[in-house]
């Protein structure tokens, strides 16, 4: 006997629900041209919010750094002055040390060096409501004390410090210690705080003043300490007055920020330049007697724009009630640089960019005077780089009292 075919043997209604079981080739289009839409919609929503995720935490990552490199600013601004002058030529300077001038603040406006970075790029002359000024700052920026001379060597080029004085023990000494056999120094604090090439401020009895340079530091059985400084001041006359005892003495730093060009390993994420353009950075630069640098912090990355005005006190003369005024630009470098002592606050505003230029975010030349929000890295490219800026005011303390 044959053998019959399978559905032969099946009754007509289940042949009819094997045929409904089975999918037409219109149906399995259908079905699979849904889950394509559904994939790719699911798609493009995913990578839109990732774009979005990635943009905003850039933008985030942005504001933290402005206001961290804002809050470095604001303390090295408060410390303008301490233990220093306002402006030396105020003080009675005698001799040795009183051939530099030195100034508490110091305000260059859109500096060369500065704007030379920022036109490393290509759409730079786009970027005209930028600022690349540079800040220089003289002050104790190490420690909250002076200290007393206990006097000078035969040839007044060393000062030996009292080392049981309240002060040098708060700076420099074990706390804790309560007798004079337990005092411990702090020989590495004693050189960190007198750096080689740092200035000293002395004061003495005599009510003269010295701004010279540290060229070394000698700590003797182990609680002996002399500073060497560069010139030397002498001993005895009218200048010092016998070995200098009872003169102050204090670190002074001079410290200097401006917009620099990074150097590709100091970049926190190091990138393609053809891609991302030059990378400039806000530096905190610190300087020695002679001015060169002694050290070098990168406080922003990515830095375009660095803006510096002063408040100052235009009043007539001492005595008479403070007249404040607001002065800009070129105008503030002028008034800070002829009398830093009427300086009561700066006004500070920095600006950091996104390292990618967007070519979805759109390029729109700035407004004078409106916040900086946009930055033209390459101008031969679609879209422009996000800004995000900060800015403060900062009195200066150290300068209030000083006179006019």
């Amino acid at each position: 006997m044959s053998a019959r075919p399978v559905l032969a043997g099946r009754t007509r209604s289940e042949r009819r629900r094997a045929r409904r079981a089975a999918f037409s080739l219109i149906e399995v289009m259908v079905a699979l041209t849904i889950a394509a839409f559904v994939i790719s919609t699911v798609y493009t929503l995913g990578g839109a919010s990732a774009r979005h995720f990635q943009q905003q935490q850039r933008v985030g990552q942005l504001q933290l750094g402005t206001r961290l490199a804002l809050d470095r600013l604001r303390r090295d601004i408060e410390r303008a002055g301490l233990h220093a002058s306002p402006d030396s030529n105020l003080e009675r300077l005698c001799g040795a040390g009183a051939a530099r001038r030195v100034q508490a603040v110091q305000l260059f406006d859109n500096d060369a060096g500065s704007r030379a970075a920022l036109n490393g790029y290509g759409g730079a002359a786009s970027n005209t409501t930028t600022e690349a000024d540079r800040l220089r700052l003289f002050g104790n920026f190490y420690t909250s004390d002076t200290y007393l001379v206990r006097s000078l060597n035969a040839t007044g080029t060393a000062a030996f410090l009292q080392t049981n004085w309240q002060g040098f023990r708060r700076s420099f000494t074990d706390q804790a210690a309560t007798t004079e056999a337990t005092f411990v120094l702090d020989t590495q604090a004693v050189q960190d705080v007198f750096r080689i090439g740092r200035m000293i401020h002395i004061s003495t009895l005599t009510g003269n003043h010295f701004f010279v340079t540290i060229n070394n530091v000698t700590i003797s059985s182990g609680t002996d300490v002399s500073i060497g400084f560069t010139p030397g001041l002498g001993i005895g006359g009218a200048c010092v007055g016998g070995l200098g005892e009872g003169a102050l003495i204090a670190p002074i730093g001079e410290i200097e920020y401006a917009i620099a060009a990074a150097a590709p390993e100091a970049m926190l994420a190091p990138r393609d330049v053809a891609v991302t353009g030059p990378n400039t950075a806000l530096v905190r630069r610190e300087l020695d007697g002679a001015g060169l640098v002694l050290a070098q912090r990168t406080v922003l990355e990515y830095a375009v724009h660095f803006d510096v005005d002063a408040v100052v006190d235009t009043s007539a003369g001492i005595g008479l009630p403070p007249v404040l005024a607001v002065v800009r630009d070129n105008a503030a470098q002028v008034s800070v640089t002829a009398r830093p002592s009427r300086v009561r606050a700066l006004q500070v505003e920095i600006g950091a960019r996104t390292p990618d230029q967007e070519p979805t975010f759109p390029w729109v030349a700035p407004i004078a005077g409106a916040p900086l929000s946009r930055f033209r890295v390459f101008s031969d490219r679609r879209g422009a780089a996000r800004v995000r800026t900060g800015r403060l005011e900062v009195s200066v303390p150290n300068l209030v009292s000083r006179g006019i």
